[in-house]
């Protein structure tokens, strides 16, 4: 729940434990078949009008910032503008966009929904429900094992951590896997899970790494495995 004045809204999670993490999903699905599957203009397009409708109901900043940064230029970028076929599809879908749904765009623009996502936007609140930003959540964390940090390079806590009896939720996988696991199991989980090449097909990587930078993504096990299955996915067609 999203609480800005009087009137509380609720994000949109589905079946997910957090928000953002629809939204972390949908666009890395999303720039996965962009580069992975062959796929169709117009499709892509009715794909694209179902991301930022979950990227706008979720509210989730991180998933604007990746929206605007990554995946619309290589929206456009993989649209094949020399194609007459996709020009002309393009130039109708956008009268038709101009006469019959800017009233439909203007009214859902303002929705309390949409208020309220684009004033998260513009506050830069990336952060939890309790109102920390998650630099302010990182920073607390490690102040508390920043005194025995060096007693984290072979061993952890366990993947629940603690501090004086109280749980801990670090917001950040690289902290989670560091002080739970160790450094060593942190660079191994690096090196199997984020491996990449400098490849197109890679780039749905992006999201779902950023997913577990700052929400932790390994918590969700929905998103963990969807995650291994498109990676596993690209790895394979490499072999072919």
């Amino acid at each position: 729940m999203y609480e800005d004045g009087e009137n509380p809204v609720y994000r949109f999670s589905y079946i997910w434990t957090d928000p953002n993490n629809i939204a972390y999903a949908i666009l890395g699905v999303f720039i996965f078949s962009l580069f992975n599957i062959k796929t169709h203009d117009y499709k892509s397009f009715l794909y694209l009008g179902v991301v930022l409708f979950v990227c706008l109901i979720s509210m989730s900043t991180t998933a604007w910032l990746i929206l605007f940064s990554i995946v619309l230029p290589c929206f456009f970028y993989k649209l094949n503008f020399q194609d007459f076929k996709t020009l002309l599809f393009t130039f109708f879908l956008t009268l038709c966009i101009l006469f019959f749904g800017t009233q439909a765009i203007s009214n859902i623009l303002m929705s309390d929904i949409a208020l309220q996502s684009f004033d998260r936007f513009q506050s830069n609140n990336i952060g939890s429900e309790s109102g920390l930003s998650r630099l302010e959540i990182w920073s607390k964390v490690y102040s508390y094992y920043e005194s025995d940090i060096h007693k984290y390079i072979f061993l952890g806590q366990g993947y629940q951590l603690h501090y004086k009896d109280r749980l801990i939720k670090p917001y950040n996988g690289i902290f989670l896997i560091f002080f739970a696991y160790g450094f060593f199991a942190l660079i191994l989980f690096l090196y199997i899970f984020f491996k990449f090449k400098l490849k197109r097909t890679y780039i749905f990587m992006v999201p779902f790494f950023l997913c577990f930078f700052i929400n932790v993504m390994i918590g969700e096990l929905k998103l963990f495995l969807l995650y291994i299955f498109l990676l596993a996915f690209v790895r394979a067609k490499e072999f072919k």
